[in-house]
This record gives structure tokens, C-alpha cells and sequence, in this order.
């Protein structure tokens, strides 16, 4: 749906990964719980590959993460909306 994709966004991680996620807002129950809820979230590879995230260890496509583990977030280009939206529409 369009409102879905509008929440689409890039994570850079502090670990260099790139993730491709849609977003949502969320507060931790307590300080230093995980705050930010990704949603169907696909990690961007050197390749411009998209694979699940977290694929090898959870069939689950929503995790919570920590806000201090995002570098930055930014918008993803077209090219990578179009990308994600053919991933999810093929599952």
C-alpha cells in the first residue's frame, strides 16, 4: 500500500550494514529497550542485492533494534522503492 511505503527508509548501522526497512514508531516500555520497530526489513548488500534480514536465524519480519545502533536514516531512491516493493509482492 502507498501509506506503507511512505515509512520506507534506509538504516545505516553502526556496523556498516545497510537496511531497508519500512519504520515504525515506537516507545521503549523501559529506558534501554530496543525503540525502533522495523518492518519487513531487507539488508542491502555491496551488490545493490536485497536479502531478508536476520534470514538465517528468524522467519520473523518485524524486530525491534536499538536507536543507538542507527548511524543515520535517509530516504531510499526510487530505484530501491521499486526494488523492495517486487520483493514483497513475489512472497
Amino acid at each position: 500500500s502507498e501509506k506503507m511505503m511512505e515509512n520506507l527508509q534506509i538504516l545505516l548501522l553502526k556496523n556498516d550494514k545497510v537496511i531497508l526497512t519500512q519504520l515504525a514508531e515506537t516507545s521503549a516500555e523501559l529506558p534501554g529497550e530496543p525503540d525502533v520497530l522495523l518492518v519487513k526489513p531487507y539488508e542491502l548488500d555491496e551488490d545493490g542485492n536485497l536479502t531478508r534480514f536476520l534470514k538465517g536465524v528468524t522467519i520473523q519480519d518485524e524486530m525491534m533494534i536499538h536507536s543507538d545502533y542507527i548511524l543515520t536514516i535517509v530516504e531510499p531512491n526510487q530505484h530501491l522503492v521499486k526494488a523492495y516493493d517486487e520483493i514483497l509482492q513475489e512472497r
